[in-house]
């Protein structure tokens, strides 16, 4: 068995970061769903097991966001998941939104 399999494969077993260039990928959508409505996103964690990409992410809503009701909570999801679905992997989502910046930790 190639080492690069057996490696790839504990990294998913561990449930561990994603390869690099997935989380570029997962982080670049995640800026631009924040982008779009004017939030922005705290610390992202993502992990990859199988062909599931896990994203856990928390947006910081302040005076100047375009998302304010539970309707464009649920619209920002929806971009974001559609978003990373182009990373060819199924997104898992956690995704919170908050007023007060010391939960982005």
């Amino acid at each position: 068995i190639p080492y690069r399999l057996v490696g790839e494969g504990l990294r998913e077993v561990l449930t561990k970061a994603a390869a690099p260039a997935v989380r570029e990928d997962a982080l670049a959508a995640v800026r631009a769903v924040g982008d779009a409505w004017g939030l922005d996103p705290g610390p992202v964690r993502l992990s990859k097991v199988g062909s599931r990409l896990d994203v856990d992410v928390t947006f910081l809503v302040d005076a100047g966001a375009r998302a304010s009701t539970v309707a464009d909570f649920d619209a920002v999801r929806a971009a974001l998941h559609e978003h990373l679905q182009r990373t060819g992997l199924e997104p898992a989502l956690s995704v919170g939104f908050t007023a007060d910046r010391r939960w982005l930790t």
